[in-house]
């Protein structure tokens, strides 16, 4: 993906790498804003796990629940799952996609741009892969769902900055309070 991503960067545009988010983001006060989005997504995880995985799964049972396996590497799993997933995801969703849509984003809806909505609904929808995997439905219609929240405020935040260091800060930050409750579950047993 990052592959494929930076060649059609170089192909479209001569690589103009600030164009495609490749600069450091403007002042921030990083403590206020990683508190905020962690909010953001602590409140997803609960509305989104209540809704599909308590609710609709109870009115409309399609087999058992279940998760993502437990991976046989934690050290592995931070690797591919928290930094490069998060990286590669950013650098296409964000960085390729979001920017080629840039010339649109003076159309909003809801007082989000149209990139911003395309992109976040295009990183959920991302996510349906999991359906090949050896995971319940309404498990994966819940990090579909988390998704694509994710993918509005990394996409919020990456029109807002103009850098896609501060996506996969989100992203990343939004990988590891999203597998926070599997090490707790972890470390209590």
């Amino acid at each position: 993906m990052i592959v494929f991503s930076i060649i059609a960067m170089v192909l479209l545009k001569k690589g103009d790498w600030k164009f495609f988010g490749f600069n450091k983001p403007g002042e921030m006060k990083y403590w206020k804003f990683f508190l905020k989005i962690i909010g953001i997504f602590i409140a997803s995880l609960i509305i989104f796990s209540i809704l599909f995985v308590g609710v609709l799964n109870h009115i409309f049972p399609k087999g058992e629940v279940t998760g993502f396996p437990e991976p046989d590497s934690y050290l592995e799993f931070i690797l591919t799952v928290w930094i490069w997933s998060s990286l590669a995801e950013e650098i296409f969703c964000r960085g390729l996609l979001q920017s080629l849509l840039s010339n649109l984003k003076h159309i909003k809806f809801l007082r989000l741009s149209i990139p911003v909505i395309i992109s976040g609904l295009f990183f959920g929808a991302m996510h349906l892969t999991l359906l090949n995997g050896n995971m319940g439905f309404w498990f994966v219609m819940f990090i579909v769902f988390n998704a694509s929240v994710i993918g509005f405020v990394v996409a919020y935040y990456r029109e807002k900055t103009g850098s896609l260091l501060i996506a996969f800060l989100i992203h990343f930050t939004a990988n590891v309070v999203g597998y926070l409750p599997v090490f707790i579950k972890l470390l209590i047993a």
